[in-house]
């Protein structure tokens, strides 16, 4: 890196961290970052592409694409790649040459002079000055080893290059030419040049004019360019012609059919070429592209776009925001998200500056004030604001602040005020935190804070530079995007400072924080990138960096610190997350295989919980299958469901559980098969299995959770002996639910032996092997045993009773 960068850049960095201190900041820690690129592939953006040139300055290299009042720049100095644009003041930047570290340009209606610029500094190139020819007309230029000719008048006048000291320029000598119209010329080298005129007569000469030679037949030709005694140049419009000036010998590249080269798909149209030790750039200004090719006109692999179908490249990225682990970008055209697989590519037909999505995988587009819902493949509209400055979404609902007023919009399209006449002058930009739904709104130099019941909580100073973007981490800690860099606003250790090196960027937009792995990204409009910075280097925080609540060590202790309670949503929405570190891993309280380390769940309003700790400003609950933290301010007790019956017994050796969850650390005891047990109450659904767990007391007053599929009412009617029997149900398989009817807790197979012990509302009691449960009578198929015990008995009964007569009858009047 030159001097003049390492100055510019100290400068920026000093300028900044001043302007982010400002008055009102006690201290301020400053420290340099470095953007990444999110993709990794640099994209150009080109809206009207006239002429290309290609530069190598210090070992960086350079394609620049000169456009009405501005070039666009690519530059790769081996260890990283971006692209900037430069303002120039040439309107029509026809034409482009190169020159040790200068460029020249040629401005094809206002041509009285050539605009020259330094590349020193392939970052940040800068206007070195004008070259004319005696305030004349310029036609045309073209430079070859240290010499420049000009075009003018049908003459060229030749100018030798001095760079010592500078660029000086020394006028050695013109010829006139007579061959009609001369509209190109090409310097060649050693005072040789070669001009084209409109007849379409390409030939070769000197600046004596001792010779003239034609070169191929008349035709078009345009965008000639010269190296090593060979001529590039578009052929009719439809190749791609190199010609070699000593042999004659020319090869082509078809641009419609060119046998088998793959080359055809990448380039429709040629409006610039420009060749030199590195290869020829091809400009395609239809395709918005440039295409590299070697000297041999074979691709090289190297393609700059300006617009690209291929997911998880950017046109024109407006803004960046984020949803759990994804993250949505407003590009040019459509929207790609990124975060679940591959890339997604959304096309909504129109080019949104905001598009943001709900954790449910609700898609909000907003385009000039309105508001789409994109569902189906379809964006459908579902409200109009006039004069919006951001929109940000906070579980399924949408923000929308205008220069007045902050309304909450849902997927319906209804609508409210949060905040009417928002007591602040110009509303910039907005952030909810994710944690606790407190809304931050920026205007001029303040930032008010709000709490989720819309009262003013405090005023935060945030004077700087203009910001473009505003986020909040999980903590709350705000984060304020401006051109050169990001400000942090932490009430605990103050402000922070942090600016961009190692990168030149422009025309940032957009700052969104991945809730779970802390990465900031924000877009370039004019680099058309998005980038990211880690969370470490910008002290961002996340769930999962919450200090460590402190958790019983083990629930078998006898403390008795879980208590399993039901509770309720108040608050819309509320957040779960799950503060485990690696090394609560193995432990009883971390459910493994439940828990996501770092993740965030959000819970509607009106859902119910299942509470298993209470720590004060959290519950430890689950939900959905998820087990972690949720504020206690937002949840309300509820009481439990009752159990059905009151007395029970168990079909089937179980484990007792500590709370109701199904792991093996956590059982504090077991009970065998028809031991009896008392239902104290009953615990709701909770994991992805949807079991119902009871709590009972069993034993010598002990108390713990069962799976309720495991337990039975006690009847009397189990005291009666079985019968055998089989099932059948023509299917293949008999399902035994327990006592709740709809959990299975085995299948059994067609013709299975089962024994029967009593009928209960059309279902059968039945055991098989060690299993027990209920089947439903229909597949118990009609077996006699039940018969033919039955008779037994009562031939059993009968003949007893005829013994006993007889016996009684012997007794009393038979016996002598």
């Amino acid at each position: 890196m030159s001097r003049k960068a390492l100055l510019v850049i100290t400068i920026a960095a000093l300028a900044l961290c001043c302007a982010f201190i400002g008055s009102g900041a006690a201290c301020a820690e400053q420290a340099p970052i470095v953007p990444k690129s999110f993709d990794g592939k640099v994209k150009a953006y080109y809206t009207f592409p006239m002429c290309v040139a290609h530069a190598e300055v210090g070992g960086a290299h350079m394609v620049i694409v000169g456009e009405a009042g501005k070039l666009v720049i690519y530059v790769d100095d081996g260890e990283a790649e971006s692209v900037y644009e430069k303002e120039i003041s040439v309107e029509n930047p026809f034409k482009m040459e190169v020159l040790s570290g200068y460029l020249f340009i040629y401005d094809y209606l206002f041509n009285t002079s050539l605009a020259i610029y330094d590349l020193s500094d392939p970052r940040d190139i800068t206007f070195y000055g004008p070259f004319s020819h005696e305030d004349r007309p310029i036609g045309d230029f073209s430079i070859a080893g240290q010499e420049l000719l000009m075009l003018s008048a049908n003459t060229v006048y030749r100018y030798d290059l001095d760079l010592d000291g500078g660029l000086n320029m020394m006028p050695s000598g013109s010829v006139a030419l007579s061959a009609g119209l001369i509209t190109d010329i090409v310097a060649l080298g050693e005072g040789r040049l070669a001009y084209l005129n409109s007849a379409g007569d390409l030939a070769e000469t000197d600046m004596q004019g001792s010779y003239t030679r034609t070169i191929g037949e008349k035709s078009s030709k345009s965008y000639i360019s010269h190296f090593q005694g060979k001529l590039y140049y578009l052929h009719n419009y439809s190749e791609i012609v190199r010609h070699d000036l000593q042999t004659g010998a020319k090869d082509s590249l078809p641009l419609s059919d060119n046998g088998g080269r793959p080359l055809s798909r990448h380039i429709s149209s040629v409006n610039g070429l420009f060749v030199d030790e590195e290869g020829v750039f091809v400009l395609d200004e239809r395709q918005k592209k440039v295409v590299k090719l070697d000297h041999s006109l074979a691709f090289s692999g190297f393609c700059l776009d300006s617009f690209s179908h291929e997911a998880g490249r950017f046109n024109g990225p407006q803004s960046v925001s984020a949803s759990l682990s994804r993250l949505i970008v407003a590009d040019a055209g459509r929207v790609q998200v990124f975060g679940e697989g591959a890339p997604q590519s959304i096309n909504p037909g129109f080019t949104p500056e905001f598009a943001l999505m709900s954790p449910s995988g609700k898609l909000f587009l907003i385009a000039d004030g309105k508001v789409y819902l994109h569902q189906g493949g379809e964006a459908t509209e579902i409200a109009q604001f006039e004069d919006i400055r951001d929109v940000k979404i906070y579980s399924e609902a949408l923000y929308v602040l205008t220069g007045s007023t902050l309304y909450l919009l849902d997927e319906d399209g209804e609508q409210g005020q949060l905040l009417g006449a928002l007591p602040i002058e110009e509303p910039k930009k907005l952030a909810i935190n994710e944690k606790t739904g407190k809304i931050f709104i920026l205007a001029g130099s303040q930032i008010t804070v709000y709490g989720q019941d819309l009262r003013l909580e405090r005023s935060i100073d945030a004077a700087g530079p203009a910001f473009a973007a505003m986020e909040t981490d999980f903590m709350g800690n705000i984060y304020l995007l401006s051109q050169s860099g990001i400000l942090r606003i932490d009430n605990v250790q103050g402000r922070a400072a942090f600016s961009f090196s190692g990168i030149r960027l422009g025309g940032l937009v957009g700052l969104a924080i991945n809730s779970i792995s802390g990465r900031v990204y924000f877009a370039s409009s004019s680099a058309h990138e998005v980038y990211y910075c880690e969370k470490d280097e910008l002290g961002v925080k996340v769930a999962g960096d919450i200090p460590e609540i402190s958790l019983p060590s083990n629930p078998l202790d006898g403390s008795g610190e879980y208590e399993t309670m039901p509770v309720e949503v108040l608050g819309y929405p509320s957040t779960l997350f799950y503060p485990f570190s690696e090394s609560a891993k193995g432990q009883p309280f971390y459910p493994e295989g439940l828990a996501h380390e770092g993740g965030l769940k959000y819970i509607p309003q009106g859902a119910k919980l299942l509470s298993i700790l209470d720590l004060g400003e959290y519950r430890l609950a689950f939900f959905e299958g998820k087990l972690g933290f949720v504020l206690s301010d937002k949840l309300r007790e509820v009481e439990g469901s009752l159990p059905e019956f009151e007395e029970g017994f168990t079909l089937t050796a179980c484990d007792v559980y500590a709370y109701p969850y199904s792991d093996d650390l956590l059982i504090k005891g077991r009970l065998n098969k028809f031991d009896e047990v008392k239902m104290v109450g009953a615990a709701p659904s909770f994991d992805e299995a949807a079991f119902a767990f009871a709590k009972v007391e069993y034993g010598d007053g002990e108390e713990g959770y069962v799976c309720l599929s495991f337990i039975a009412r006690k009847w009397q009617e189990f005291e009666r002996p079985y019968v055998e029997a089989e099932v059948f149900s023509g299917s293949g398989g008999v399902p035994v639910y327990g006592s709740d009817g709809g959990t299975v807790l085995f299948t059994l197979e067609d013709h299975a032996k089962i024994k029967v012990y009593y009928y209960k509302g059309g279902y059968a009691f039945i055991s098989h092997g060690d299993g027990w449960g209920y089947v439903r009578a229909e597949h118990i198929t009609e077996d006699k045993a039940f018969e033919r015990q039955r008779m037994g008995f009562f031939m059993l009964m009968g003949t007893l009773a005829i013994g006993a007569i007889f016996w009684v009858i012997k007794k009393r009047h038979l016996t002598v």
